[in-house]
């Protein structure tokens, strides 16, 4: 018979603390997630936490992440912000003191923004999927703050790519912006658009802003339509959408339309029905892509969620996978060593696409696509070339 050796009370004490997260030798890596499952943009929450658990669950199935020569388990803490500033703020806050090394998320600009200063004041990794707004990666002074990442593209590509494709691919001479005026980032794609459009040889129309949940957008459609547009770019979240579109054609307005990455749910076209048809919409991923990550990716998150993954999920997923190959390359588990290691990276193969990382910079040179609603379903349309952040 074996025998039990006894411990004493202050050993067992030790053990136990030893067997807390970040103590001793762990074998998982907390990694946080802050999204937005409640509030106004549910859908945008939802998908990245999906894309998120994929990947930690792919890594963790692949025998975890292998820091200075140990395998380490993912251990995924979702949050939801409920699409609130204070509340992404504290989230945040309550992930560092928890111990999370690093952060994914939020998505949407007004909650990623207070979510990175926290994360940039306690020197924790956070990476943003879907915040397009330079103020996300910008500190107060305009200078780039030291840990904080996004995987998407700046408002000011999209605003540009957008006026490019407006004017060179549908050939459009008179362009009309109607846009969510209560929005940071949504306004600075706005202006983006209107100034890369005008000098681009363009005349802006019409300029109209309006109020999230509107119901009468009359006086801005007739404004539109008087106008002349032939295009129309709406950079308006997805879930004032399907009323935009559909007061549109109600009042006459006959232009082509052109989406925001805002606009990222395939819930928008079951809402908007027949007034979405033939809508293109900028996005920074297409699951109609060729790239074997890609159609990987699309078939595992069709099985394990009944759905077809939009851009946030992909970015979600990428930015898991970030945070990865910087903790392969830190060699410990320590938040300053990841945020260094993650500088040393130059191009990261992600399945919303290729990201290449310029020294020192935390804002990756990549490119987009133009998707266009057909016969009710998103389809790729034009590949966007890879451009500099600005």
């Amino acid at each position: 018979m074996r025998k039990c050796l006894a411990i004493p009370a202050a050993a067992v004490l030790i053990l136990a603390v030893l067997s807390l997260p970040g103590c001793g030798s762990p074998s998982t890596v907390k990694i946080g997630v802050i999204a937005e499952l409640t509030g106004s943009i549910p859908a945008v929450g939802d998908s990245c936490r999906n894309g998120a658990r994929l990947a930690a669950n792919d890594i963790n199935e692949a025998g975890g992440i292998t820091v200075g020569g140990k395998s380490f388990k993912v251990e995924l803490v979702v949050r939801d912000c409920g699409n609130s500033a204070e509340e992404a703020a504290k989230v945040a806050g309550e992930l560092i003191d928890d111990g999370a090394l690093a952060i994914v998320g939020p998505d949407a600009t007004g909650t990623a923004v207070p979510a990175a200063d926290a994360a940039e004041k306690a020197g924790v990794v956070l990476v943003t999927p879907w915040s397009t707004s330079p103020r996300t990666t910008l500190d107060a002074s305009g200078k780039p703050k030291k840990y904080v990442w996004r995987a998407c593209v700046t408002a000011s590509y999209e605003g540009r790519q957008v006026a490019g494709f407006a004017r060179g691919t549908l050939g459009s001479k008179a362009a009309a912006v109607l846009y969510d005026q209560t929005a940071d980032v949504l306004k600075i794609q706005a202006q983006d658009f209107k100034k890369s459009f005008e000098k681009a040889g363009g005349s802006v129309v019409a300029y109209e802003g309006f109020k999230p949940g509107a119901t009468d957008l009359g006086p801005q459609m007739s404004k539109i339509a008087a106008g002349g547009a032939d295009v129309m770019f709406v950079p308006a979240y997805y879930n004032d959408v399907p009323v935009i579109l559909k007061q549109a054609r109600a009042n006459g307005v006959t232009a082509k339309v052109i989406g925001s990455n805002a606009w990222s749910s395939p819930d928008i076209i079951d809402a908007s029905g027949f007034a979405i048809e033939g809508s293109h919409i900028f996005n920074m991923y297409s699951p109609d892509s060729a790239a074997a990550n890609t159609q990987a990716f699309v078939a595992e998150y069709m099985t394990r969620y009944k759905s077809t993954p939009d851009d946030v999920a992909a970015l979600a997923y990428d930015s898991v996978g970030l945070i990865e190959k910087g903790l392969e390359g830190a060699g410990k588990l320590d938040r300053q060593a990841l945020d260094d290691s993650m500088l040393r990276l130059a191009v990261f193969n992600g399945v919303s696409g290729d990201m290449v990382f310029t020294s020192n910079s935390r804002d990756p040179v990549r490119g987009a696509v133009m998707l266009k609603v057909q016969n009710g379903q998103f389809a790729l349309f034009a590949v966007l070339p890879a451009g500099a952040p600005k």
